[in-house]
């Protein structure tokens, strides 16, 4: 792919912040954002983009530097103190963070801004393990931005952490209504199963079943649906047909994250510990869901015999 030249990339950074060239790599934008600073000078816009392309690339001190440059010449500019947060997170200095997050705060503008802020919020308080705290600053950016699906989501995952099953269905049903999402009609099926309410789940995931080129995903839960209806025989068949499917899918190179972690669930459900432990090891480092290894692990940890 060539490279956007420099008259490119200077027409790039006059438009608003968040607007990106499509086909440009982190390494280049660095290269002429560096470039475009030793001509122009720098600025805090410019500071906080290079910063946000080392975050990318995973050079966090490199970007931490960029964002505190930002910050000191000018320290009303939001941006900056957002994508602190998000590094100092990335970095686990929790408690740095959440100063960021909290300064960030003072300096929001709009109901976008404080969602952002918000959920960057969350993220931390959960790091720190305090989950009420985060299910809090998360219902605060839902409620600031009702369409962002993906915070929706985290906001089930929260509710569903502290077991609070009928809060957790009443505030999806809510959500799907406002907004059909095919994600959060996945999540009210998985709510529903963690609150021991397979059947109602069942109608949905045959459904799927009926019309899904790929299976696995969908075979895993109606397998808990018959383990709570205590089908032992017929979840291990949805189980063994699920792994099968997932083996001749998997990449022997580069396996996806997702499928990985699907394999592992099937595999401590039918008791298969050693090989559970092994693809969540191997999904850990493909990039997986934080929030689904945990939960994995944990019911990995409740599976294993006293």
């Amino acid at each position: 792919m060539p490279r956007a030249p420099l008259t490119l990339c200077c027409l790039w950074l006059s438009l608003p912040l968040g607007v990106c060239l499509a086909h440009d790599s982190p390494e280049h934008v660095i290269e002429d954002l560096t470039r475009l600073m030793e001509r122009d000078g720098r600025s805090a816009p410019h500071l906080y983009r290079r910063a946000c392309e080392y975050r990318l690339l995973g050079r966090l001190e490199q970007a931490a530097e960029d964002l505190h440059a930002s910050i000191a010449l000018d320290a009303a500019y939001f941006p900056a103190h957002l994508e602190l947060g998000r590094v100092q997170l990335r970095e686990n200095r929790l408690a740095p963070a959440l100063e960021t997050a909290r300064r960030a705060e003072r300096l929001v503008d709009s109901p976008a801004e404080e969602g952002r802020v918000q959920m960057l919020q969350s993220e931390i308080l959960l790091a720190s393990g305090q989950t009420e705290a985060a299910l809090r600053a998360c219902d605060a950016a839902c409620r600031a931005a009702p369409g962002e699906v993906d915070w929706r989501l985290q906001h089930s995952r929260l509710l569903g952490q502290l077991e609070r099953h009928d809060e957790r269905l009443a505030m999806l049903e809510s959500a799907i209504e406002a907004n059909p999402s095919v994600v959060l009609t996945i999540e009210r099926v998985e709510a529903q199963l963690d609150a021991g309410l397979g059947t109602q789940a069942l109608e949905e995931i045959e459904r799927e079943l009926a019309n899904s080129r790929w299976r696995s995903s969908w075979l895993i839960r109606r397998a808990r649906v018959h383990r709570q209806l205590d089908e032992p025989a017929a979840a291990r068949r949805d189980l063994r047909t699920a792994v099968a499917e997932i083996d001749r899918r998997l990449h022997p190179e580069r396996p996806d994250a997702m499928l990985l972690l699907d394999r592992a669930h099937a595999h401590v459900l039918l008791g298969r510990m050693d090989a559970a432990a092994a693809d969540l090891e191997h999904a850990r480092t493909a990039g997986a869901d934080p929030w689904r290894l945990r939960r994995l692990q944990a019911e990995m940890t409740a599976a294993q015999p006293q």
